[in-house]
């Protein structure tokens, strides 16, 4: 692959590059090993470490990943044969959950069994209350995608007009204000690394230290509450 093919595959599926990496290595590799990679084929280091914190989970989370969160490397390799629910305890319990899958994989497997196990048959009533329930949720995603629908066009317009990126930031945060978002920090601002609001590209950043914000997060305000809905994502500068 070309440098020109790279940047575009780059820019068009970095998921796509990340596990490209890790496939054709010859063993497990760190961020710190695939960042090193990309940046000799020719990648910008920001660009690189900022996708990064966009795609992370869904790395470890394609079934040829394996993690081990004790050297923080990523392995490729076939795709792992999920456990049942008494093998998922059974791993749990020795401690040999580390690999292929995870705890937390091991875990969902636990609880869904016990969900399933638990939940009654529906009765009559029952059946309807679920009924209430989806048109409920379908009518919530409704107005979901209208929102974001009427934002979308919005900024089209903004940007066919030859509006300022500015502008176009002030009609964003309006609308997030409009449905009770409020942001957690500023894209490029610099602040003391928060490990319950912020979302840290590198795993060992420590608590304190100062970070670029690369990505801002957001809150709910609900009832008087604030509802965390995503973290700003951080690197250290």
């Amino acid at each position: 692959m070309t440098l020109t093919d790279l940047h575009g595959t780059f820019l068009r599926d970095p998921l796509a590059v990340f596990l490209e990496v890790i496939e054709y290595a010859a063993g497990p590799l760190t961020f710190d090993d695939i960042l090193s990679r990309l940046l000799r084929a020719g990648l910008p280091e920001y660009s690189v470490r900022t996708q990064w914190g966009r795609f992370e989970a869904q790395v470890r989370d394609d079934v040829h990943i394996s993690y081990l969160p004790e050297t923080r490397t990523y392995r490729w390799g076939p795709p792992a044969e999920l456990p049942d629910a008494k093998e998922a305890v059974e791993r749990l319990a020795s401690g040999k959950a580390q690999i292929n899958p995870d705890r937390k994989k091991l875990g969902d497997i636990v609880l869904a069994a016990l969900e399933a196990k638990r939940k009654p048959s529906p009765s009559p009533g029952g059946r309807e209350e679920a009924e209430r329930q989806r048109i409920f949720e379908e009518r919530l995603r409704a107005e979901s995608a209208r929102a974001y629908a009427k934002v979308a066009m919005e900024l089209e317009e903004l940007i066919a007009s030859g509006a300022s990126p500015r502008a176009l930031l002030q009609r964003i945060h309006a609308a997030a204000q409009a449905h009770g978002l409020s942001p957690i920090e500023s894209a490029g601002a610099t602040i003391r690394f928060d490990r319950l609001r912020h979302d840290p590209v590198v795993a060992s950043t420590p608590d304190g230290s100062e970070v670029l914000v690369i990505r801002p997060g957001y809150v709910w305000q609900t009832g008087g509450e604030e509802v965390l809905v995503a973290k700003a994502v951080v690197v250290e500068p």
